[in-house]
């Protein structure tokens, strides 16, 4: 009887460690959600809808489909500015729609620009020779070691600044050495390159991706594997000093395995005000 009852929990033990699976595999991955913050650069009335999106990582198993899913999310939240903060592809040599996606980054709205950097999957496998037109022919600006002064109504002004990403990358943190009267905001993939930006440089917002959140966050335990340049800070919002704040997206698609648990894809809605 005791050997029965044991198989029996055995059995029921591996229903539910299907069924997890399963939800992990076809499910949470192709799910978007979107989290919206705020943040306070000045105490008025003006503020900018900053929406970020990282990390597609489109491949055959994650693709067009997906792609008109993440452009509607973009679009419901009506963004001033739109950023990507880079692996577009997970594989572009071997994704045959690569070609295709510009059509649908295109349909992307922002009343002031949209601006992307590069991510560590957009070198090799071919993506560095095609990662940068396509964003061009999707409307969007790459910056690789490069700023941007956005001038804004009632002569706001936003600074941006775009780091190349630190694995394949050559990122230049010397553009981080002036003092900036205006509001500036950093796009760079891998969080921890804060780590080699002295605090009186860090901006005020930091945007990021490269960690997918871990992809897998178990209850009470948080996620078992940190990625390279993810390790100090890998999971949405952090404060760095009294006005400096880093967000790390938890991506939109996968990478080494096609699977997310309690770390569902997401877009990111900012608030800030100016």
């Amino acid at each position: 009887m005791k050997i029965f009852s044991l198989g029996r929990r055995i059995a029921v033990l591996l229903f539910f460690l299907l069924i997890l699976i399963a939800y992990s595999i076809f499910i949470e991955p192709f799910q978007i959600e979107t989290e919206y913050l705020s943040y306070d650069y000045t105490l008025s009335d003006q503020s900018l809808t900053i929406v970020q999106f990282s990390d597609t990582h489109f491949d055959n198993f994650y693709d067009l489909k997906q792609a008109e899913k993440i452009v509607q999310a973009i679009n419901n939240a009506q963004a001033d500015i739109v950023v990507f903060t880079g692996d577009l592809f997970d594989k572009a040599n071997s994704y045959t729609n690569r070609d295709k996606i510009s059509t649908y980054l295109a349909e992307i709205n922002a009343v002031y620009g949209k601006f992307a950097v590069w991510g560590n999957h957009d070198y090799g496998g071919g993506a560095e020779k095609i990662y940068e037109q396509i964003m061009e022919e999707s409307g969007f600006q790459v910056l690789c070691n490069e700023k941007v002064e956005l001038n804004l109504p009632n002569s706001k002004t936003l600074t941006i600044i775009g780091l190349d990403e630190l694995i394949f990358g050559e990122p230049d943190y010397s553009l981080l050495n002036e003092n900036y009267t205006n509001p500036a905001l950093l796009l760079v993939h891998e969080p921890d390159a804060v780590l080699n930006i002295a605090e009186n440089a860090l901006p005020f917002l930091t945007l990021t991706g490269h960690s997918h959140g871990g992809q897998v966050r178990i209850p009470f335990l948080g996620s078992p594997v940190h990625t390279v340049y993810a390790k100090a800070y890998c999971y949405k919002d952090y404060q760095l000093s009294n006005q400096s704040y880093l967000y790390v997206n938890t991506g939109l698609g996968t990478t080494t395995l096609p699977v997310r648990f309690n770390v569902k894809p997401s877009i990111t809605v900012f608030k800030v005000t100016i």
